[in-house]
């Protein structure tokens, strides 16, 4: 294969494309609202008025989230796919968080923390899948929620070469976890990628929802 061969994703497109929408639709209010609230302080300029201190404050923190916006956009894999190459998740989750924050139906989600342990391998993943990857595991935990509460992320090395990211979550239930679309479509993903996917069950009431995906480090699949 040569670099200008296309890589086919992992992910199928049937997937991946509903999510995409969602996160469109969610990118797009957010930025719909910042663009009112540039207009509207616009117009104030315009006609004659001298921003107070607030104002500027406001000015320059809409500058920035528009900023924000924008990097997001192009942060939401399209349909292109790079090569294959060591991926690593941290990064990806961090991407997937801040996209996730936009998703309709995820816009209370707080992101606890985000911790890709040293020595975590990489993988072997093209980065967009890594991000795809990372925002359906992400969605099926938090949508599983019964109120919003903090999610934590961890991607750590097993001892076995393998790399395991997992999402945990106060009061998600395991079973609605496993019968959600992003479950589905991360299972699909896990086994093309010769790896796993685990939602222990257990008693909900008192324990945090955990998804777990499991995939060979770039040591394991180095060579294949």
């Amino acid at each position: 294969m040569t670099e200008q061969d296309p890589v086919r994703s992992s992910i199928a497109a049937e997937d991946w494309l509903p999510v995409q929408q969602s996160l469109l639709r969610g990118l797009n209010h957010s930025l719909s609202n910042r663009l009112a609230s540039l207009s509207a302080l616009t117009m104030l300029i315009e006609g004659g008025d001298r921003l107070d201190s607030r104002m500027q404050d406001a000015l320059s923190a809409d500058v920035e989230r528009l900023g924000g916006l924008l990097e997001l956009f192009r942060a939401l894999p399209g349909p292109a796919v790079s090569r294959r190459e060591g991926a690593r998740f941290g990064d990806a989750l961090q991407r997937a968080g801040a996209l996730v924050a936009h998703h309709p139906e995820c816009r209370d989600l707080a992101i606890a923390s985000v911790v890709e342990e040293p020595d975590a391998p990489p993988v072997t993943l093209a980065t967009e899948d890594a991000t795809r990857a990372s925002v359906l595991l992400l969605l099926a935990v938090a949508r599983a929620a019964a109120s919003p509460a903090p999610l934590r992320i961890t991607a750590r090395a097993g001892g076995d070469g393998w790399l395991y990211v997992t999402a945990e979550l106060e009061g998600a239930s395991c079973a609605q976890i496993t019968q959600s679309a992003e479950h589905g479509a991360l299972e699909r993903f896990a086994a093309a990628e010769g790896g796993r996917l685990t939602c222990p069950a257990g008693d909900v009431a008192e324990a945090a929802g955990r998804l777990t995906l499991a995939l060979p480090g770039l040591g394991l699949t180095r060579g294949r």
